[in-house]
């Protein structure tokens, strides 16, 4: 709680002024002694104020009643250590005045009391002063500590900043160092100017010595102001010897000035999944340093890399290769061991699945045996094995942590009952019990029996359309369909007006008959013949006897075998169209000239060209929308900084999506088009190499049709191979 002094005692207030006043009293009276505006906490400032036995200060005579210090401002700057009086047509104001205004400040040390007479006493006839002067100045605090370096010369000047180490003359990149020791630096190389000063294990980096004694200084508001610390002090890896002061590098890593701290960096790079560590070899100023082994691994262990993760054959590699040049930018000196996940089951099928097209023998027929077109088993075969899972295997990183390793995934293999199941340590052994078809979809495997139509598809059995595979023992009626997702056979013929559509592939025991026909086959056919019906087939089409008529199409080949009898292996008044090829033996008649063979492009490939070329034509439509609304002539980089410049910044990151998605129409209109030259390539190399053989004779006025390319019979040809080169047709 505050009290009021005694009556008989000053307080600090007045005695405060009183001291002011006495200062510039009349002559003949006693100054006030400076010692009184020393700091409390140590008398090494007694006597340092400016002025000791002050002239008196005349006063002029006030001539107004306004404020005594109107036009009158005191700043102190920032470090505390002056006082600056400003004046902007001052009038009339008093030195006591300008005290009290230094005290209301608290501004009470290095007062320089013959600026305050010199700027009264100075004063316009009119009484207005206008000016300024320092009136207060603090005593800085002498540093005592000096550093210099067997390494490096040290720049401290004002002009510098922070200091700067010179190294022969040029200064090192250390704003660059510690950035570039980082993993994503592993995929790249220092600039040609970037190089380091490798230190070794104690190696003494700064010599400090206390030649003189360190003092405190004062501001103006009498506050000690202490001597600043060593403009150069340790940082990490660095130690200061307690005997004799001086800086030394507790391990090997290159030297590094952060702002006033003198580290070393450990030249390591530690990986993101912590499992490796990679020296990082630079280009060193001077003869390059090699750390020793056990430096190396003193590195490691202070990052606690565990001990069984060191690469010792790498690191003795490091430390003895004599030529810089010769090593590695980056070399993994510890590694640790990554887990390894364990294997998941699978299924591995014993039927092959793919449907076979047959071989063609030397008498030109082809061998049908191994076609798989039901994929049919009998009781006892070998269906398939499960190959069981696996446990993984544990790691750790290169602190020694475990790392945890996936165990494999079992797969639960489904099964119908018609199949035994043979268990091994490592595997499932599956084996068909009875005689059916097998499939294996969504990890379950079934053995089903093929759906049978006893007779003829017809009035008694009505249209057919099953899920499964297929078997009609007689014919199919006209009038009548049939509809199958798997395999087919059917034991008869297709009549007249008969429709047979089949995902999987269709064998027909005897012919294909009728102008009404239509068969159309996701795989493969068989039929012993075709007359006037329409056939359209994705896979290969094989005949055994003949084609009279009508128009026959497959998307890989076609070949009629030649077997015995009057009419095997021809082909009358037909269309026959093939994409990979055509194998016949005769071509036509004496009296029938109407036959056709030809080689058309992939219909599949033309259509995924036509879906690409409508891609193609979107992206366009949509880059020339967007060209107009960013107004760009081109899509050049000096057109799109130029159209940036002049967007408002409100707008830019609208433009700039706007800019993404031109990109990435451009990217993709790029990718169809090279897609589109694909595919025409693909295209025309199927032309080329596609054949049409003719095995007896190919007789006149019959056509062969490759592409876009005519061909026509002038006369009665023997065997012939027919082909397209240099854009016409050969044979």
């Amino acid at each position: 709680m505050k009290t009021d002094p005694p009556n008989n005692q000053k307080s600090f207030e007045q005695e405060f002024l009183s001291a002011f006043q006495e200062a510039f009293a009349k002559p003949g009276e006693m100054p006030a002694k400076v010692d009184e505006f020393a700091p409390v906490e140590s008398g090494i400032f007694a006597g340092t104020n400016v002025v000791s036995n002050p002239d008196p200060i005349k006063s002029p005579q006030k001539k107004s009643t306004d404020d005594p210090l109107t036009g009158i401002t005191i700043t102190v700057s920032p470090d505390r250590m002056t006082a600056l009086l400003r004046g902007d047509h001052a009038r009339f104001f008093t030195a006591e005045a300008i005290l009290l205004a230094l005290r209301q400040q608290r501004i009470i040390y290095g007062i320089d009391l013959d600026i305050l007479r010199k700027t009264v006493e100075n004063l316009s006839e009119d009484g207005s002063w206008t000016g300024e002067e320092i009136v207060a100045r603090g005593t800085p605090a002498k540093n005592g500590a000096a550093i210099s370096s067997p390494i490096f010369d040290l720049d401290v000047s004002p002009q510098s900043g922070n200091p700067r180490c010179l190294i022969e003359g040029q200064e090192l990149p250390f704003d660059r160092l510690e950035g570039f020791i980082r993993e994503e630096s592993l995929t790249s190389q220092p600039p040609l100017d970037f190089k380091v000063k490798a230190v070794r294990r104690g190696e003494v980096l700064a010599l400090v010595s206390s030649e003189t004694k360190a003092e405190p200084g004062c501001d103006v508001h009498g506050a000690i102001v202490h001597p600043e610390k060593q403009f150069l002090c340790p940082g990490d890896h660095v130690k200061q010897n307690e005997q004799n002061g001086n800086y030394e590098a507790m391990i090997f890593g290159y030297l590094d000035l952060d702002g006033n701290r003198l580290t070393v960096l450990p030249p390591l790079i530690i990986t993101a999944d912590l499992m490796a560590v990679y020296f990082v070899s630079l280009p060193q100023v001077g003869s390059t340093v090699r750390p020793s082994p056990a430096e190396i691994q003193m590195l490691l262990m202070l990052e606690g890399i565990n001990s069984n993760c060191f690469l010792i054959k790498q690191i003795k590699m490091l430390c003895e290769t004599a030529n810089p040049a010769e090593f590695p930018t980056f070399l993994k000196i510890a590694s640790g061991s990554p887990a390894l996940d364990g294997r998941n089951a699978d299924f591995i099928p014993a039927i092959v699945t793919e449907k076979q097209a047959g071989t063609i023998r030397e008498d030109d027929s082809i061998d049908l045996k191994e076609r798989n077109i039901l994929r049919s088993v009998d009781a006892g075969d070998f269906l398939g094995e499960k190959i069981l899972s696996t446990p993984g295997r544990a790691g750790y990183d290169i602190f020694g942590k475990k790392r945890r390793a996936v165990d494999g995934h079992d797969v639960n293999i489904l099964t119908n009952g018609a199949i035994t199941i043979q268990k091994k340590p490592d595997r499932i052994l599956y084996y068909a019990r009875n005689s059916g078809n097998i499939t294996f979809r969504n990890n379950t495997l079934i053995l089903t029996e093929i759906f049978r139509v006893d007779g003829n598809v017809d009035y008694a059995s009505g249209n057919i359309e099953v899920k499964t595979a297929l078997q009609v023992k007689g014919s199919v009626m006209p009038g009548f369909k049939v509809k199958a997702k798997g395999a087919t056979i059917i034991g008869g013929a297709v009549e007249n007006g008969g429709i047979v559509l089949v995902e999987g592939d269709l064998k027909v025991a005897n012919g294909i008959i009728g102008e009404k026909t239509r068969i159309v086959v996701m795989g493969s056919l068989q039929a012993k013949y075709i007359q006037d019906a329409e056939v359209i087939v994705k896979g290969d089409i094989t005949i055994e006897s003949y084609i009279f008529g009508g128009r026959v199409m497959s998307g890989g080949e076609i070949a009629i075998k030649r077997s015995a009898g009057r009419q095997e292996g021809k082909v009358i008044g037909a269309f026959i169209c093939a994409v990979n090829g055509i194998s016949v033996s005769t071509v036509g008649s004496p009296s029938n000239q109407n036959s056709v063979m030809a080689i058309q492009r992939d219909p599949r490939l033309l259509e995924e060209m036509n879906q690409t070329n409508q891609e193609i034509i979107f992206c366009s439509e949509n880059i020339s929308k967007m060209m107009r609304t960013l107004q760009l002539g081109s899509v050049s980089a000096e057109a799109i900084r130029e159209m940036l410049g002049k967007v408002p910044d409100t707008k830019k990151e609208l433009f700039m999506k706007i800019l993404d998605n031109l990109n990435k129409f451009i990217k993709r209109r790029k990718f169809l088009s090279e897609k589109v030259v694909a595919l025409e390539a693909g295209i025309s190399k199927t032309l080329n190499e596609a054949k049409i053989r003719v095995t007896t004779e190919f007789f006149l006025g019959n056509q062969v049709r490759i592409g876009d390319k005519n061909f026509t019979a002038n006369d009665d040809l023997g065997p012939s191979i027919f082909q397209l080169k240099d854009d016409r047709i050969i044979h």
